[in-house]
């Protein structure tokens, strides 16, 4: 996915926050990511597009992280708590 937005926080309303923890609605396969693996959202970048962009860390089982993409909302959703 290129790096087509910029980078930082914002202060308008998105629809998710910092170290929240999402799913992934649809695979990444250039990320090796499948559906559903669920990871926690790590920055909110600045919005140039009409769809907000996150970065989001996926994580193992174990722990070890298994990728660190930047990802549309439009392909996440709220982990029920």
């Amino acid at each position: 996915m290129p790096l087509e937005r910029g980078l930082g926080s914002v202060s308008s309303p998105t629809m998710f926050q910092e170290y929240e923890a999402v799913r992934l609605l649809e695979g990444l396969p250039e990320e090796g990511l499948e559906k559903g693996i669920t990871g926690t959202v790590l920055m909110i970048l600045d919005p140039v597009t009409p769809v907000q962009h996150y970065i989001v860390e996926f994580m193992d089982g174990n722990g070890n992280s298994l990728g660190v993409p930047i990802v549309p909302e439009t392909l996440l959703e709220r982990c029920a708590e």
